[in-house]
């Protein structure tokens, strides 16, 4: 189990780099300043979903992975929230979230990510 000062920091929503197609800027405006429903929700759910174990690993001092009660709980979220990508997304860059999903499971301490 590592501790707390091993851990790095959680990944970003965000994309950053050259964009001559301008996707990076339509995903970033969707997440920092959602505009539709679907947007507005998926947001809310993705960065809910970042803070509970957020939440969860600064008051018990290790990653919600390495709970065998809530962990599977929390990935179950996260799986159900790569299901709705399939839905309507708005300016949402559908691989840019499969990434932060994958990501933030791998911080969260699933070493395989959404692949658990």
């Amino acid at each position: 189990m590592a501790t707390i000062q091993d851990k790095a920091p959680w990944p970003s929503l965000l994309v950053e780099g050259d964009d001559p197609t301008g996707w990076k800027d339509r995903h970033g405006d969707a997440v920092q300043y959602p505009r539709t429903p679907h947007e507005r929700a998926l947001v809310n759910m993705l960065r809910g979903w970042q803070q509970y174990a957020s939440a969860s690993e600064a008051s018990l001092e290790w990653r919600i992975g390495d709970d065998c009660v809530l962990g599977p709980e929390w990935l179950a979220i996260g799986k159900a929230i790569k299901g709705l990508l399939d839905g309507e997304i708005g300016q949402l860059d559908g691989g840019t979230v499969w990434s932060y999903l994958h990501e933030t499971a791998i911080r969260a301490g699933f070493e395989r990510g959404m692949d658990e």
